[in-house]
């Protein structure tokens, strides 16, 4: 299962809807990718009127903000044309649908806290500094290469996984996606006899976890899917 490609022409992002003999509810996801063009945020946008509910990432956190500098310096490169997704998607307009799937900023800390502080500090100047590289490196053909994610580890993922990198992997990735898979569990318990149409916005690495979960536990099978380009090469 791909959920974002990169072809010839650019990067595209699937939009998978999921439907279930064990519950009414619609599962939409969209795996996010947190730069790209503006009509790809447009698009997804218009997407999330037909929704009923929208569960949503996002940590309120200091770290948070020094972990994503990357992603704000990439988009001060006007050559590239991109954006960022926390400035083009504007969530609060479904503010009466919207879900928060997220970990709170009192557990992000507190997890964080676990890692020793030398890679603490690493990670923290990296950020920003790999930001500015590719503030001015940077092309859509060169960071597509990173892009790509499918519902299975690639050979590089796996080849390049350290143990010293698991527990900063579990703050970000594996407990970010339990508290998903809870608040998403949840939702469909309580509106599975109600024909509802649930969208899932939220980090593209986060949907290996989510769509198994569904599909091992509700006999969730994707219904229809469509691709949105991210942005093109041209």
């Amino acid at each position: 299962m791909d959920f974002i490609e990169k072809n010839l022409f650019g990067v595209r992002a699937a939009n998978l809807i999921f439907s279930s003999n064990k519950s009414k509810v619609e599962i939409h996801i969209f795996p996010m990718v947190h730069v790209g063009s503006s009509n790809y945020y447009n698009q997804i946008s218009s997407k999330l009127r037909n929704h009923d509910f929208i569960i949503f990432e996002g940590v309120k956190s200091r770290r948070g903000w020094f972990l994503s500098a990357s992603y704000r310096y990439l988009t001060k490169n006007k050559k590239l044309g991109l954006v960022e997704q926390r400035k083009a998607l504007n969530l609060k307009e479904f503010k009466d649908k919207l879900i928060h799937g997220d970990v709170d900023e009192k557990s992000f800390n507190h997890a964080w806290k676990t890692i020793p502080l030398y890679f603490r500090t690493i990670i923290l100047l990296f950020s920003p500094l790999y930001g500015l590289y590719l503030m001015v490196t940077a092309t859509r053909e060169s960071l597509s290469e990173d892009l790509v994610i499918t519902d299975l580890k690639s050979s590089d993922e796996i080849i390049n996984w350290s143990e010293k990198y698991e527990r900063f992997d579990n703050i970000i990735l594996r407990d970010r996606d339990k508290r998903l898979i809870d608040v998403l569990s949840k939702t469909i318990e309580c509106e599975k006899e109600n024909n509802v149409k649930v969208a899932i916005v939220y980090g593209a690495l986060h949907m290996r976890a989510i769509t198994r979960y569904i599909m091992d536990h509700y006999n969730y099978q994707v219904k229809d899917s469509e691709w949105i380009t991210v942005f093109d090469f041209y």
